[in-house]
């Protein structure tokens, strides 16, 4: 495929992937609300060698399950996922946040 043609066949679409390999610097925290929706909280710390960065990432469902039973502080793992952003308002601020949609998961 040319060049010309990915262009074509991507037009109006955006690529929002992402993926990241380091050490959980917590145990996941799962999170069940009053409609038995599950989701999981965790971050992974990856060094790119100058630095440390923390990544927030989130799953939900079954795969927030078996995040939460299988994975702990100090693993290493592989993830990959999708960006979400939002906001909320704090003492009259708006605060932005970023975070990984989790979609696969390996140790």
């Amino acid at each position: 495929m040319t060049n010309k043609e990915t262009k074509k066949e991507t037009k109006g679409y955006n690529i929002n992937r992402f993926s990241v390999s380091g050490h959980l610097s917590n145990d996941p925290v799962l999170l069940i609300d009053k409609d038995t929706i599950t989701k999981v909280a965790l971050t992974v710390a990856s060094n790119n060698g100058n630095a440390t960065n923390f990544i927030q990432g989130i799953a939900w469902n079954s795969l927030a399950k078996t995040i939460a039973i299988y994975y702990k502080k100090g693993d290493l793992v592989f993830i990959e996922g999708h960006i979400q952003t939002g906001s909320y308002v704090k003492d009259d601020n708006k605060v932005y946040t970023q975070e990984l949609v989790i979609d696969l998961i390996n140790k």
